[in-house]
This record gives structure tokens, C-alpha cells and sequence, in this order.
């Protein structure tokens, strides 16, 4: 969908994002980090790095971040975060992440993009910039979603979505593509750019929900679907949608519960 690759939509949702979706992704993230083996020489780039949710986390454990995104409000958050806690060796970037032509080849010690590079126009160049800016002997950590159907969050707003009656029927089309990519093209576009022994690893999220009407809201606020669903409809079938889709959670959420996404780890 083109309003994933527009920034102004990112800049839009930064706030909510860095107040809902962050927290769960560094919760996520934390339980990866071991594996990553940080060094304090390392310098990494934090691809498509929204707010910091990466960046935030391992500054300390590394030389040099490199944080860069195509959001200007949201290296503006990153950027109010690291002034807040006197970080010194983050470096926001505001750019396209495929195109790391800022950047000299043989770089970095570590790419790592969370739940980013995926939703990219053109994944193949990406991962051929990440592979050119990698050392000889860097490595990378990309995280992907599998399709909706499998994560219990999604099916669960989806449904939601879809009781409103207020949105054309769900578009069943399996050429698109909104950041889950087929797992066999995605490896081929890994091969492509020239990256050996990649390891594709399931993984997945768990998030606690104790008030329906929060949960509502923090979708709201800071999710990307929910805000394409606004921007399409008219102040009164928003309010419409909006009614309908918090009285279906409230009559199928039993409280308190947790919903889950299933996840994709790419390693190489």
C-alpha cells in the first residue's frame, strides 16, 4: 500500500506509535539482543529506526548507532530522546532506507531493521545497500511479519474492523504485499543481494490487555491500519466505525487477556 511508503502517514502516528507499538516491540527486541553478540567496538545501523525502539536499547552496549528513517517526526522523537538521557553516540539520520549513499561501504559491523525494511518499495535495493554497507564479516537482523491470519492481534482488530460494516469487503488479493512478504521471495531477494546462510526463525509477541476502551485507543493513536481507515472515511462514518469496533472488542475480549503477533527473524 502506497500510504506505508508516504513519511507524512509515519509522522502522523509518531507520538502514538512511540507510547504504544514501541514499548511492545522493545519487549520484543530485548529477548533478541544475547544473540546479537554486541561488542563495544561495533557501529550499527538502526534501518528504518522509527523512534529508537533498537537504538535506545543497545547504545550503551556498542561503539557508534547510525539511526535512519524516512519520518522526520519520528527522528524528531529519537532525537528528544536522546537529549532527555544525554546520549552521545546516536546519530539520527533522516533519509530513504534504500538509499545509503551517506553511508562508505564496509561500514558496519551490524544492520538491524525492526519491522521496517519489509514495508520498503523496493526490498531487493534495500537489502543491496544493507549488504553494501555491512563489513565483510557484519551481519544482519531483519524482523518480518507473517500473513496477518497467523497473529491473534491482528485477526482480532481485523475483525473488528470488519463488523463496523463501514469498509468494503475485505480485499482477499494474495499479491498484496503490506509487509509480509512471501517467505520464498524474501529469501530470494536476501540471495540476491548476495547474502549467504540466512536462518528464518519463528518468534513471537505477546500483548497484555487489561481495559478495552486503552487498547482501543492506543490502536488509535498509534496504528498505522487504523489511521488508513480514518483517513478514508468521513468524520461521520469515523465516529460510526469507532463506536462499533470498540462494542466488538468489548463483547469478544474477555478481560483481562493477551493477543499475540507471530513474527519472522531473518539472520545472516
Amino acid at each position: 500500500m502506497e500510504i506505508l511508503n508516504d513519511p507524512k502517514h509515519w509522522n502522523t502516528v509518531s507520538t502514538g506509535y512511540a507510547d504504544f507499538i514501541q514499548p511492545i516491540f522493545e519487549g520484543f527486541f530485548s529477548k533478541h539482543i544475547d544473540r546479537l553478540a554486541l561488542r563495544p567496538d561495533m557501529r550499527v545501523l538502526d534501518l528504518a529506526c522509527g523512534p529508537g525502539t533498537v537504538s535506545l536499547q543497545i547504545f550503551d552496549q556498542v561503539n557508534r548507532i547510525d539511526g535512519l528513517d524516512f519520518s522526520k517526526d519520528m527522528i524528531d522523537v529519537l532525537e528528544e530522546s536522546i537529549k532527555q538521557r544525554d546520549i552521545k553516540n546516536i546519530q539520527p539520520h533522516l533519509g530513504d532506507g534504500q538509499d545509503l549513499s551517506r553511508f562508505d561501504d564496509n561500514s558496519f559491523d551490524l544492520v538491524i531493521s525492526l519491522f521496517g525494511l519489509i514495508f520498503f518499495p523496493d526490498r531487493a535495493k534495500a537489502l543491496a545497500e544493507v549488504k553494501r554497507v555491512l563489513k565483510p564479516e557484519g551481519r544482519a537482523f531483519i524482523t518480518s511479519w507473517p500473513p496477518m491470519a497467523e497473529s491473534s492481534f491482528m485477526t482480532t482488530l481485523g475483525d473488528a474492523i470488519q463488523s463496523t460494516g463501514c469498509l468494503p469487503k475485505k480485499d482477499e488479493n494474495p499479491q498484496q504485499d503490506t509487509g509480509t512478504p512471501d517467505p520464498e521471495v524474501f529469501m530470494s531477494e536476501f540471495r540476491e543481494a548476495n547474502f549467504l546462510n540466512i536462518k528464518k526463525e519463528s518468534a513471537k509477541i505477546e500483548v497484555a490487555i487489561g481495559d478495552v476502551d486503552l487498547f482501543w485507543q492506543q490502536n488509535v493513536k498509534g496504528s498505522m491500519p487504523i489511521l488508513m481507515i480514518k483517513e478514508d472515511l468521513s468524520e461521520e462514518k469515523w465516529k460510526e466505525f469507532n463506536e462499533k469496533a470498540l462494542a466488538y472488542l468489548k463483547q469478544n475480549l474477555s478481560i483481562p487477556c493477551s493477543l499475540e503477533f507471530q513474527v519472522w527473524i531473518w539472520s545472516v
